[in-house]
């Protein structure tokens, strides 16, 4: 009930600004910036027709129909809530596949009609949504986080697992859309290499922090060692909290901070870098990079 106790929190942790869902209401806005749970809209959360019409609010039955519904949703959370991201939850076994206008009517026909789409015509379907999300995020300058490597099986909980064609889909999509800026989360350390090798060769692709899957001190030296020997600094950042209250926050950062700590002091003393190099890093990953990229500051 202490209203001051957020905002104490934030101050502890030397926390500047966090992103809270859109649907949040903080006793004081001033520290936060929107995000917007996008996977209906991405089409990978697409269960039934219901659940387009409830994310957009309207029924679709052609590919131009989604299209400008999609549009229409998009510029209506920026217009109404200020986002500044997009969340969308990939699922480990989703495949991009790249798609005309004329196979999605065919398939949104059926589809509305109540049949059941097969598991590749799903992925196309979920693959035009995501490619018209991707095209209207890169309009207003939102960035796309993809949170990647974990599915539930058997109905069970979500549970962080790896194949070697799970980013395949990821680096299809993000070269589809060159204008998009795309920050990329990891669930296991086994995509960690692979991933930072994609953020290298693709302008348009950060990976950041760590999800909560993979938040523990020995992956997270892995994910931070990995990118500091193959990225520039301007290429990634340190720190993603995934909490459910601004405690979390606090307690993840302290983790991030001591394993960044660890690495650059690593290659500090295997002679890679000198001293002089830790400070603009830390500051890059920890405040620079977020900053610029999702606030264009």
């Amino acid at each position: 009930e202490d209203s001051s106790w957020e905002l104490e929190v934030l101050r502890r942790a030397k926390i500047e600004k966090a992103a809270v869902e859109k649907g949040c209401k903080p006793k004081d806005p001033s520290p936060y910036f929107n995000y917007a749970y996008a996977e209906p809209l991405y089409g990978v959360g697409l269960h039934s027709p219901d659940t387009l019409e409830k994310a957009t609010g309207r029924k679709v039955e052609t590919a131009a129909e989604l299209d400008e519904a999609l549009t229409e949703t998009t510029k209506r959370l920026v217009e109404e809530h200020q986002i500044k991201a997009l969340h969308v939850w990939l699922p480990a076994t989703w495949q991009y596949t790249a798609t005309i206008e004329c196979d999605i009517d065919g398939l949104l026909f059926h589809w509305t009609d109540g049949e059941t789409l097969s598991d590749y015509e799903q992925h196309c379907l979920s693959s035009f949504s995501a490619d018209v999300m991707a095209r209207e995020a890169a309009k207003y300058g939102l960035v796309v986080q993809l949170f990647h490597g974990s599915i539930a099986y058997g109905g069970g909980p979500q549970v962080a697992t790896w194949h070697p064609d799970f980013l395949r889909t990821v680096i299809l999509h993000t070269a589809s859309n060159p204008e998009t800026p795309f920050d990329l989360f990891l669930a296991t350390r086994s995509e960690s290499h692979e991933a930072a090798g994609m953020a290298r060769q693709y302008p348009n692709l950060m990976v950041s922090g760590g999800w909560w899957h993979g938040f523990t001190p020995t992956t997270l030296s892995e994910f931070f060692r990995d990118r500091l020997e193959m990225l520039p600094m301007t290429r990634w950042s340190a720190f993603y909290s995934d909490g459910y209250c601004v405690e979390w926050c606090y307690g993840k950062l302290l983790l991030a901070k001591n394993r960044l700590a660890v690495a650059l002091n690593e290659l500090v003393g295997e002679g890679l870098i000198g001293e002089s190099d830790v400070e603009p890093i830390a500051r890059a990953v920890l405040y620079d990079n977020p900053k610029r990229v999702y606030l264009g500051e």
